[in-house]
């Protein structure tokens, strides 16, 4: 039963990841847009914003 306890918890472990990369691309999102509307120049990597 160990094991199917592992299993499980690796799952909810990858539910989470996916909920917090949503977040993180709508976070991102958001940054962009405000980085694009900001006249002040900021540089941001590509590997950043993908």
């Amino acid at each position: 039963s160990g094991r199917r306890y592992f299993v499980q918890r690796h799952f909810e472990q990858q539910l989470f990841d996916i909920k917090s990369s949503l977040i993180q691309n709508k976070w991102r999102r958001c940054l962009l847009e405000v980085i694009s509307n900001s006249v002040s120049p900021i540089y941001i990597t590509l590997n950043e914003v993908q």
